[in-house]
């Protein structure tokens, strides 16, 4: 015979003969009023919506919502905001004067940040799949120290990589923000990031010591009230080694007046190679580079016969101011008078118009060359030229651009591809093997085309040790603006390059009016 319990339930028979009686709903746990046995939840808690207390600078905010069905509360603690509300230079909430008001400091996992002119606090974002800082400028420009522990074991004034991910919050019409990030020393990093992406930055930053302890410094110009996002930091890529990037040798890209590429190298022997030159209105610039070296060129590459490219070189055989220079070797692999033939809507100008300037040089260039796939031209022991590729003509689209012979300049540094104007024509050449071998090399890259409307995404994508990109030309072309600001010219498709070139993870990108110098 069973022993009954209280209720009238025996122990251990089924349930099917209990008479317990419980109280209370179902989304919460339900206790028997005889016997005071407990039944588990059998259904989800039926919240209603959050009630909340919006946190200030001066207390802890809270946030609050009620079971429909058992009354149950769930309570949220919201941390002190960063924000006050100043009126004539005091906050009316917490009493502390504007000009008190201490930096932030936040924890990003174990990295920290300090940032000055600016608010910010952490958040998350599932994309990013981590915390977020999210920043916001009260100054035009705002900065950030970020330091992790690591650090402390540099000397100050060291150089230490950092990357981490970057979102820019708009609508401004062509959809790219003009905030800038400059570095400690004031000059800029990097700008024209897409409105409401992600993106990826590396950069090299100083380490200088602060009362956080070794951090390193960088800031946002541009920036005021533009809500902006960072989040994935990390550090320890290895920094690019200026001042001995190409092992002795120097690289000046000339300043553009209009649409043009010029570059010329020049080697701690004092040989000097020029690479193109652009329009003629570039020839005095590029005179002046090449009197501070000498006055002659030893090597003249030309990668296809557009004037933006060669109109320097006819300006200087034909202007009687630049007599004084003298070409050692030229080397130039131009369509032939049949190809030309074939091609009667293309314009070949500057073909004839060079043609007639050797004519008449008075043997001011000495010897001419056409280079072809193969071909190795050693400069000295410091600089090699690599010819990569035959000059094509069998684009009946796009003659000019993809006849570019594309150069490599091997040095005991960084070695440099430059692709000239190159194109479709790319795709072909990069299953070449060795032209394929040849470019994965290089860690300095002269964007095809100006760095638009070049060659494809999936030919860059191949180039997986680019450190520096080159674009030549002028800032409305860098910046592809009309006018209307950036990414304003829809011919253009320059910011496309310069967007899969941060996810290619670039350090470092020159472009723009100014020319420059890298050594």
């Amino acid at each position: 015979m069973a022993l009954l319990t209280v209720c009238g339930c025996a122990e251990g028979t089924d349930s099917v003969e209990c008479e317990h009686v419980y109280t209370g709903e179902y989304c919460e746990e339900r206790v028997c009023e005889k016997c005071g046995d407990v039944m588990p939840p059998t259904v989800m808690h039926s919240f209603g919506p959050w009630q909340v207390t919006e946190p200030t600078c001066a207390k802890e905010g809270n946030k609050q919502r009620v079971c429909t069905r058992c009354s149950f509360t769930e309570n949220v603690m919201l941390p002190v905001s960063t924000e006050h509300s100043f009126q004539n230079g005091v906050c009316t909430i917490c009493g502390i004067e504007e000009t008190e008001v201490p930096g932030y400091v936040f924890q990003l996992e174990e990295k920290f940040l300090l940032l000055e002119n600016a608010e910010g606090r952490i958040t998350t974002d599932p994309a990013e799949q981590g915390k977020v800082l999210s920043f916001l400028a009260s100054e035009n420009s705002a900065g950030i120290l970020f330091r992790d522990p690591s650090f402390d074991a540099l000397k100050t004034g060291t150089k230490q990589n950092v990357t981490f991910r970057l979102k820019t919050e708009g609508n401004s019409s062509y959809g790219y923000s003009e905030v800038r990030l400059l570095n400690e020393d004031g000059s800029v990093w990097d700008y024209g990031f897409k409105e409401n992406e992600w993106v990826n930055i590396s950069v090299d930053c100083t380490i200088e010591q602060t009362s956080i302890g070794n951090a390193v410094r960088f800031a946002f110009d541009h920036a005021k009230n533009i809500p902006l996002l960072l989040a994935g930091f990390s550090c320890g890529t290895p920094v690019v080694e200026w001042g001995d990037l190409f092992g002795g040798v120097v690289l000046y890209q000339v300043k553009p007046s209009s649409l043009m590429e010029g570059f010329v190298l020049v080697t701690p022997s004092g040989k000097v190679v020029v690479i193109d030159g652009g329009m003629a209105g570039e020839a005095a610039e590029l005179s002046r580079i090449l009197a501070e070296n000498g006055g002659k060129v030893d090597h003249w590459f030309l990668s296809h016969y557009h004037e933006d490219h060669t109109d320097a070189l006819i300006e200087i055989l034909t202007n009687e101011q630049y007599q004084d220079i003298v070409i050692e070797n030229l080397y130039y692999s131009f369509p032939s008078e049949s190809v030309r033939a074939q091609h009667p809507n293309e314009d070949f100008s500057t073909v004839t118009a060079l043609e007639e300037a050797l004519a008449n040089a008075g043997g001011r260039v000495k010897h001419t060359f056409t280079p072809g796939k193969n071909d190795v031209f050693v400069i000295d022991a410091s600089l090699t030229i690599k010819v990569l590729n035959d000059a094509y003509f069998g684009s009946a689209l796009n003659l000019g651009n993809d006849s570019s012979v594309v150069y490599k300049a091997e040095t005991s540094g960084e070695d440099i591809l430059f692709l000239g104007d190159l194109a479709e024509h790319g795709d072909v050449l990069i299953r070449d093997q060795y032209f394929y071998d040849e470019c994965r090399s290089c860690g300095v890259v002269q964007m095809a085309h100006h760095g638009q409307a070049g060659v494809s995404d999936s030919f860059y994508r191949e180039l997986d040790q680019i450190k520096i990109c080159l674009y030549p030309g002028p800032r409305w072309v860098f910046d592809a603006d009309s006018g209307g600001g950036i990414n304003s010219e829809p011919t253009l498709k320059t910011m496309h390059t310069r967007d899969l070139m941060r996810e290619l993870g670039v350090r470092y990108t020159f472009g723009g009016d100014s020319g420059f110098v890298l050594r």
